[in-house]
């Protein structure tokens, strides 16, 4: 559906509704705790957006993914491998790698205590009262990584009443989610409360190989306990414990969205002046490649060896140019499929313990104590390459294929190489040493079932604990607020990733351990004049921490390809030095593993395993506020706001020339805003505005390399980048029955500096950071007749497009010849409008229960748009992207009592 025919949706829906009666009636009063109290949203000086526990069910959110779509100036993704992982990123500055060794850059709040790491940060999060969206560093009263602002998720404290809520939701792609909730006051002082939630659906997507599952699917549940007890009248504590569990949530699909060039495509590219800072990904080079070398081994090496094999691999080769011209004809259309040659899936478990402990100790002045403890665990089986290698319908890669081709020709085992100057050792038999290697590949990829391309094993296991302590007080004309936080965590990362199967030597192991801890103060007091329309505010925190990094790395032996050529020429060696004939054994598929139970017995890497480093870090950010009341809706702000996120080290890169990790410095941010908030029309009107501009310092840029050394992420500090923006939000109260929301955010802003790769300069991207976006929301009680109320709920998204990374290099290496460092264009995240309704029948029986029947669709007009994509480098040559959610819909039923 065209976009203009999706904005009219809601423009016909707002003419109608105009029509209803109009009364008095005033916008709710909205509570936020952004600054350690309890106070009004609109005398908060700071950019915040407030979802409700209405405004959470009706929009269907259940996890920090669900806000992506929902809230202008906040975009997100899911990574490649797993649905359980959210990176975040509001107002143009993100997350960055989900790399468990790296801090997010958009902090996520439970309750008050700090989510560490991406990883686990993707789980539902139930019994939610309200999210707190602060947009913008808040490094003074939240510290350390709220380089992008702060996520509060506020859960349902438990009711001093008995209660009962049940759920049920049925959809389209056999959707089956069920949750309950029921209150228990035990006596006048305690309470328990007490939840459970299970959602299945069918994956979104059909796999092109028929004998794996589809992709993106859901299967996770969880149970949550929560205990308040009000020891006297002045001591209070709160236990929360939750438990939250993944199963085989099948991956997010990874489609093909181009080819990469050859390093003879990319050469002649460059050679005719092209722009290796934007290397075009649409070449048909590799599949001229492939054909040519198939033609080849049709007209002179199948006349002479009529083999099966030499048949096999030539209908590859037929398959695969098949195969790659359907993907360059269909670059930006969502094939509606993924696909792979083994199981992608996703399992995690996570379980946290929330303990707070609050004490009046005076009228004016609040003591509370707030503990965490979180574990998550997740395994992941991850096909990233975005083919089917599978020999049962499958599609062989081209460096499989010019391999062998190679082989059958004579060009893989050398017919003579020189041990030392002017000493020569001829290979006698390297013509039948190259027939035999090209039919034993054919034949281990046969037995094997396919030829992988690039496939991972991984397990993150993540522990953290935290304590704060608030002082919260008030004297005269005077809120001030203080505290003190301790910090810890350890993780463990153990992968197994195996490339381009048989071709490499063997399975990689890129693992490490790391951990740390850290500390900080906190002030920050509000002073207010007698006459009460000014308020000047002004905070400090000062921070040290300390991080620390075990490389765990393993490389397999010489096997695979390189293994068959070495065997060899060890063999000819061994009978022109000792006139010694001697058998080695050819096994392109030893050293590889395909189970992380068998990770250890891949070779540690020498060098690299076992290596350790440590950095220390410290910081002091600040904060200073000056507010003015025009009236008491009426008000303006100005501040100037510092933050950042630390430092630390990359586990998933090391530069064994150096011998030494990588390691990365804290970034740094400044931020001059200026707000206004009024609630207007006799409060039917809120409306609040701010614009913003940022200077932000030592940028933590994540980029995606290849080369010789393999596919990693690599975390840079040499960037400077500027931006400024505007935000509006609002909200109009049309009728008593009928209410308008909408907010919208613009973005501009550009590198000053960005690290040059391999002496090639780069302009970077914007990453997920679109210009323009917006939301606009209906909501229209459409029939109130005694008990029964029915309800419309229309809204819409927009977004500019956007790229995903701000650089995609990549090295090209071939032998003999110079390399030739790129990068790559990326294919665009198209501009897309998200068009979500809900229509509901509710009924208030007598006694105060309440049932609700909802039938409710998302993204209704089924709009096909890109969400995130990377690009696999020059030696594998394929970038791949994750397309959005289709169509959904189905109907909720609750009973509340």
């Amino acid at each position: 559906m065209k976009p203009s025919i999706q904005k009219s949706l809601l423009a016909t829906a707002v003419v109608c509704a105009l029509s209803t009666e109009s009364a008095f009636a005033q916008l709710e009063e909205v509570i936020v705790t952004a600054e350690r109290r309890e106070a009004n949203l609109q005398e908060t000086p700071i950019s915040i957006q407030v979802l409700s526990s209405e405004e959470i069910q009706s929009r269907g959110i259940k996890s920090a993914m669900d806000l992506v779509d929902q809230v202008a100036g906040v975009q997100g993704y899911a990574p490649p491998g797993t649905t359980s992982d959210v990176g975040l990123n509001i107002r143009g500055i993100g997350d960055g790698s989900p790399n468990l060794s790296v801090d997010p850059g958009t902090a996520r709040y439970i309750d008050g205590v700090y989510i560490g790491k991406v990883v686990g940060s993707g789980m539902d999060i139930t019994d939610l009262q309200r999210i707190e969206i602060l947009k913008g560093p808040q490094g003074t009263l939240y510290g350390r990584n709220t380089i992008a602002g702060a996520i509060n998720f506020v859960s349902k404290a438990p009711s001093d009443e008995l209660a009962v809520d049940l759920r049920a939701t049925a959809g389209n792609y056999n959707q089956r989610d069920l949750s309950g909730r029921i209150d228990v006051p035990l006596t006048d002082s305690l309470r328990v409360a007490a939840s459970y939630y299970q959602r299945d659906r069918d994956a979104f997507w059909d796999n092109t190989n028929p004998f794996q599952d589809g992709f993106n699917s859901t299967d996770r549940s969880g149970y949550r306990m929560a205990l308040q007890w009000d020891i006297t009248d002045r001591l209070s504590v709160d236990y929360i414990y939750t438990n939250d569990d993944v199963s085989d949530e099948r991956d997010n699909h990874s489609v093909v969205s181009g080819l990469n060039p050859t390093y003879a495509g990319v050469a002649g590219y460059a050679g005719a002046g092209g722009d290796l800072t934007a290397v075009p990904i649409q070449s048909d080079s590799r599949l001229q490649t492939v054909g040519g070398i198939a033609s080849f081994v049709q007209a002179f090496v199948l006349p002479n060896l009529p083999a099966p094999q030499v048949g096999q691999y030539l209908q590859w080769s037929a398959d695969y140019a098949a195969w790659g011209q359907g993907v360059l004809d269909g670059v930006n259309q969502n094939p509606e499929t993924g696909s792979s040659d083994f199981d992608s899936f996703n399992s995690q478990s996570t379980e946290a313990h929330t303990f707070k402990a609050q004490f009046e100790l005076t009228d004016n002045i609040d003591i509370k104590y707030i503990y965490g403890h979180r574990e998550v665990s997740a395994y992941t089986s991850q096909d990233l390459d975005g083919m089917n290698n599978s020999t049962n319908g499958g599609v062989m890669h081209d460096l499989v294929l010019q391999t062998i081709g190679g082989s059958f020709l004579g060009g893989v085992v050398p017919s003579q190489i020189e041990l030392a100057p002017g000493f020569v050792l001829p290979i006698a038999d390297a013509a039948t040493e190259n027939v035999l290697l090209g039919l034993l590949m054919v034949d281990t990829i046969n037995e094997f079932g396919s030829a992988p391309v690039f496939s991972t094993y991984a397990l993150n296991e993540y522990e953290q604990d935290s304590h704060e302590l608030q002082i919260v007080g008030s004297s005269g004309n005077l809120d001030w607020a203080g505290g003190f936080f301790y910090w810890e965590d350890e993780g463990s990362f153990r992968n197994v990733q195996n490339a381009t199967f048989p071709l490499a030597n063997g399975s990689q192991g890129r693992s490490f351990d790391n951990g740390g801890d850290a500390w900080s103060v906190f002030g920050e007091a509000t002073w207010r004049p007698a006459d009460g329309n000014f308020a000047l505010t002004a905070g400090l925190r000062y921070t040290e921490e300390n991080k620390d990094m075990t490389w765990l790395w393993r490389d397999a032996a010489l096997g695979g390809v390189g293994g068959y050529v070495s065997a060899a020429i060890q063999e000819a060696a061994a009978l022109a030095l000792q006139g010694v004939v001697i058998n080695i054994p050819r096994d392109l598929g030893a050293g590889y593993v395909w189970s992380l139970d068998d990770l250890d017995t891949i070779p540690e890497t020498a060098g690299v395993y076992g290596q350790s480093e440590k950095q220390r870090f410290d910081n002091t950010s600040g904060r200073l506020v000056a507010q003015y009341n025009f009236t008491d809706n009426v008000n303006v702000y100005a501040s100037y706001t510092t933050g950042y996120r630390a430092g630390g080290f990359n586990g998933g890169s090391y530069n064994r020339v150096t011998s030494t990790g990588d390691a990365f410095d804290e970034e740094t941010i400044e931020s001059m805003e200026i707000g206004f908030k009024s609630v207007l029309a006799d409060g039917r009107i809120r409306l609040n505005a701010s614009l913003y501009s940022y200077d932000y310092d030592d940028v933590q840029v994540s980029t995606v390399k290849s080369d010789a050394n393999g596919l990693s992420t690599e975390i840079d500090n040499a960037a400077k980048l500027s931006r400024e923006g505007l935000e509006i939000e609002a909200a109009w109260l049309i009728t008593d029955r009928l209410q308008l929301t909408g907010n919208y955010s613009y973005i501009d802003g550009s590198y000053d500096a960005f690290p040059p790769y391999l002496g090639l300069t780069i302009t970077p991207t914007e990453g997920l950071a679109p210009e323009n976006s917006a939301y606009l929301a209906l909501d229209w009680d459409v029939l109130r007749r005694g008990k029964h109320v029915v309800s419309f709920n229309l809204s819409g998204n927009y977004q500019d497009a956007t790229q995903s990374i701000g650089a995609s290099t990549s090295l090209y290496s071939a032998a003999g010849q110079p390399q030739i460092p790129v990068n790559f264009q990326q294919p665009v995240n198209q501009s897309r409008t998200l068009v979500n309704t809900r229509l509901t029948w509710a009924y208030e029986a007598d006694g105060g229960t309440e049932v609700r029947v909802s039938a409710w669709g998302q993204n209704i007009t089924d709009e096909d748009y890109r969400t995130f994509g990377y690009n696999l480098g020059a030696d594998l040559g394929l970038p791949v992207h994750q397309w959005g959610n289709p169509a959904t819909y189905g109907v909720d039923i609750s009973v509340s009592m």
